[in-house]
């Protein structure tokens, strides 16, 4: 994959060499073309939980729920897709993400999951889909993280672990978008 250059400004009379075209044109085509991506597909041995009250990384392993991704400054598209189980209707799930080390979105994150109305012990599974463009991303290598905390007891997040019908594949995945409009 191509860097991005900025732009050239052209002047009137100017050589126009094969290198010039090859950076401002060709390169800058495959890099739009071809933005800085990472994505995974999990299909883990066991599925996820967790029991804490403040935002965790749901796993710090990179190529899972964490992307080491060089960006050229502006914005990223988050993606992530997945099945929750909730204990009980008095619980809520926040996911959010992080850029390195600090969650993008303040206070309960971008999405709660609340089950409504549920008795206890029912198995009961959610969808979840968080499509988020991550504004204002500075240039550089950055460190994008799926988090997660529970309002009370424990969440479970199905990761391909052979679970009877939720042998279910959760995917994160970042793409560099370009500027804030």
């Amino acid at each position: 994959m191509a860097d991005w250059s900025p732009p050239r400004t052209w002047v009137t009379g100017e050589l126009v060499t094969a290198d010039i075209l090859n950076t401002h044109i060709r390169d800058n085509l495959d890099f739009l073309k071809d933005p800085p991506t990472a994505l995974a597909t999990l299909d883990e041995i066991a599925n996820y939980t967790t029991t804490s009250t403040t935002f965790v990384d749901v796993d710090n392993t990179e190529g899972k729920f964490k992307h080491t991704k060089q960006v050229f400054g502006g914005d990223v598209l988050a993606i992530f897709v997945g099945n929750v189980k909730i204990g009980n209707s008095n619980q809520y799930i926040h996911f959010n993400i992080s850029v390195d080390g600090v969650d993008h979105f303040a206070d309960d994150g971008l999405l709660a999951v609340h089950p409504g109305s549920v008795t206890s012990g029912e198995n009961i599974r959610w969808p979840v889909c968080i499509v988020a463009r991550l504004t204002g991303v500075a240039a550089g290598t950055r460190i994008f993280r799926l988090r997660w905390k529970v309002s009370a007891n424990t969440a479970t997040l199905y990761a391909g672990a052979g679970t009877s019908n939720v042998d279910i594949h959760p995917q994160f995945w970042i793409m560099e978008v370009g500027n804030s409009a």
